[in-house]
């Protein structure tokens, strides 16, 4: 698997580019002409010693519901090769590829990513290489794949990765992830602990609504993935 991380993906999303993929989706005019209003002729002022309006030429508004939308409209038409799985989630594309030879399993996923970065050069978006990664799942004892590399960035292969908050280590084992949520749940707890007490002035429900904003979302996240871990790691 491959990991790519778009780079400032909402901020940097061609407007001319967006509205020419609405209208090849054929979106109804009045609909377009709404998101024509909605993307162009849009000022923010940065205040230093005078605050002049500045109009961003590119980027969809951040914080709105329809830009998420709108940027996996525009980036609907992502290539797919065959042979290969693309799992987008907002700005993290995954790459997977799965074959018994290493080598084959590395020039998949090394042409994917040049065909990938062609497409995302063409629609002026581009890859956080520090961020990219790059893991390969067997229980064997493999060979070392190649590295790849992007933009003359040598790429290594890593033990385990960091994708959508969730730990994946080689063997798809659950250990890292469990010991990481495990080490910040108790680092979270020390600091809300006087708010937990039995000498704290909160109320019970305003105790159970911290631990439930706190630390229940942090330790059941992803849970469905790792909840059937075995009981000795």
């Amino acid at each position: 698997m491959a990991l790519l991380d778009l780079e400032k993906a909402y901020d940097t999303v061609w407007t001319k580019g967006m509205l020419y993929k609405l209208i090849a989706l054929k979106i109804p005019k009045y609909l377009l002409l709404f998101l024509r209003s909605y993307l162009i002729n849009r000022t923010y002022t940065v205040q230093i010693l005078t605050p002049p309006q500045l109009s961003p030429t590119a980027g969809l508004p951040q914080g709105a519901v329809l830009s998420t939308t709108l940027f996996s409209l525009y980036i609907a038409d992502i290539p797919h090769p065959p042979n290969i799985k693309l799992a987008l989630y907002a700005d993290d594309i995954a790459i997977l590829s799965q074959f018994w030879r290493i080598d084959t399993i590395s020039r998949r996923l090394n042409s994917t990513i040049v065909l990938l970065l062609r497409y995302l050069k063409k629609w002026k978006l581009q890859v956080n290489v520090p961020k990219t990664e790059l893991i390969l799942f067997t229980k064997r004892r493999p060979l070392q794949p190649k590295p790849l590399q992007i933009h003359n960035t040598t790429l290594p292969w890593s033990i385990t990765v960091k994708y959508l908050g969730l730990r994946l280590d080689s063997k798809l084992l659950s250990t890292k992830h469990i010991q990481s949520i495990l080490h910040t749940a108790l680092g979270t707890t020390l600091k809300i602990f006087p708010l937990l007490s039995r000498d704290s002035q909160l109320t019970i429900s305003n105790k159970t609504l911290l631990y439930k904003l706190l630390l229940r979302s942090m330790i059941t996240y992803a849970a469905p993935v790792w909840c059937c871990t075995s009981l000795t790691l």
